[in-house]
């Protein structure tokens, strides 16, 4: 909301640049003022790369998408893995959603989430040692009291 906001006001001032700019050209018999026009496209353009693409990580491909689901609580997550290290942890309530990012490591079949604060911050949906079954497609956690992390989709 904040983001349409302020790109509504930039809005706002291009259109007032450029109607002064109409005028000016009018009476006075002076050049069209381009840089506000040029500087109103790059923001736009800039917004849309940082704010409405569909996948916020464009430069790297997702290896592992994971869904886990708290039965009887409005509390899940989403993890997704990256080709070049990082993760994405999602924590998802019934009013908010918030993403923390940090990297992994997989030794043999075990995901190491490099982020020592994800139990706290995901409110126990996500820790930090999985095992992977590809088999039947889950991540265990190494600890008992955390849920099988769904495995939705994996590219090698």
């Amino acid at each position: 909301m904040n983001s349409l906001v302020l790109f509504g006001l930039l809005l706002i001032i291009v259109l007032i640049i450029a109607i002064q700019n109409l005028i000016l050209i009018k009476r006075r018999k002076k050049k069209f003022d381009f840089i506000p026009l040029v500087l109103f496209l790059f923001f736009g353009v800039l917004w849309y790369f940082l704010v409405e693409m569909p996948y916020k990580k464009f430069w790297t491909q997702k290896t592992m998408v994971g869904f886990v689901e708290k039965e009887g609580t409005p509390k899940s997550g989403t993890l997704v893995l990256f080709k070049n290290g990082s993760f994405g942890a999602s924590y998802h309530h019934a009013d908010y959603s918030c993403t923390y990012q940090g990297d992994y490591e997989i030794i043999d079949n075990q995901l190491i989430l490099k982020r020592t604060d994800i139990m706290e911050l995901t409110d126990s949906i996500f820790t930090t040692k999985y095992l992977i079954n590809r088999k039947n497609g889950v991540l265990k956690p190494t600890e008992n009291e955390f849920l099988k992390i769904e495995i939705s989709k994996i590219i090698e």
